[in-house]
């Protein structure tokens, strides 16, 4: 499958991000020790393109468990972290949000690598 076109499913908590890098993988970080371990939020997110222009796609949020969710991207020039973008807020079961980011805020450079975080928070 397409890996620009394939939805990535997410479960975490809030301190755990479900990372997908510039290669179009993705991977999620173990949660350590944290009592609402049951209580997991879920989202879907799809990356239409993203590239070291910028990224476009949409988040959702698949449960009414009080978790909101949101895209962050970390753009990277030359092994440097330059710029972190997020994207709006979605909170509520079935809401989504589209989004389109650039790397950088008012001078744009294309990002040799970028990281894309699936960011729950509450």
């Amino acid at each position: 499958m397409n890996a620009w076109k394939k939805a990535v499913r997410g479960m975490a908590l809030a301190s755990t991000m479900v990372v997908a890098t510039g290669a179009g993988t993705a991977a999620a970080s173990p949660a350590t020790g944290n009592a609402e371990r049951a209580k997991r939020p879920s989202a879907i997110y799809h990356l239409s393109q993203i590239n070291g222009y910028g990224a476009r796609g949409w988040v959702k949020d698949n449960a009414n468990d009080g978790w909101c969710v949101q895209i962050m991207i970390r753009w990277y020039k030359n092994g440097q972290l330059r710029d972190t973008d997020l994207s709006a807020r979605v909170c509520g079961q079935g809401r989504w949000t589209s989004f389109s980011l650039t790397p950088g805020d008012r001078h744009h450079f294309k990002a040799s690598a970028w990281k894309t975080y699936l960011r729950y928070t509450r």
